[in-house]
């Protein structure tokens, strides 16, 4: 390379320097960089002081929904607790309807049998009742042919 070139690239360099500095003094001459990121600071902290109070709030709600699971599953379960009671009442209603049923089938057996011991009663006491009427008529004709060999 020679001398001439040398010597435009080093004056080349130097112009460049110059219009960067330039640019840059212009540029904080014309914005508030400063400013532009105290704002932006500022809006960045409301923005998450706006975040996080929306997270306490829904903490908040979550905190009272979880209450408000565990109040229904403390219901759930003690409802389950009556359940299981009344089904075991129940099912002890149904065993004493079933030996209620029992009983009264035994109960129904022995009063047809005590009916039929009690026709069977009456059937010997109408046999009776014949037996004593035939002997009193044979007992009466017995008296009224004694009356007429007597009479005779």
């Amino acid at each position: 390379m020679n001398q001439v070139a040398r010597v435009f690239v080093v004056i080349n360099l130097l112009l460049s320097v110059a219009f960067l500095m330039a640019a840059a003094t212009f540029y904080h001459q014309n914005t508030d960089w400063k400013g532009k990121a105290a704002e932006a600071e500022k809006a960045k902290t409301e923005k998450e002081a706006e975040l996080n109070s929306q997270i306490a709030e829904l903490d908040q709600e979550l905190k009272k929904l979880q209450d408000d699971l565990n109040t229904r599953k403390a219901k759930i379960t003690s409802l389950e607790g009556d359940l299981t009671t009344e089904k075991s009442k129940y099912e002890a209603a149904v065993e004493q309807k079933n030996q209620t049923e029992r009983k009264y089938a035994a109960l129904q057996k022995s009063h047809d049998l005590a009916v039929s011991n009690l026709e069977a009663v009456k059937n010997s006491v109408g046999g009776l009742e014949d037996m004593i009427e035939n002997y009193r008529k044979r007992a009466e004709a017995a008296q009224d042919k004694e009356r007429e060999a007597l009479d005779k």
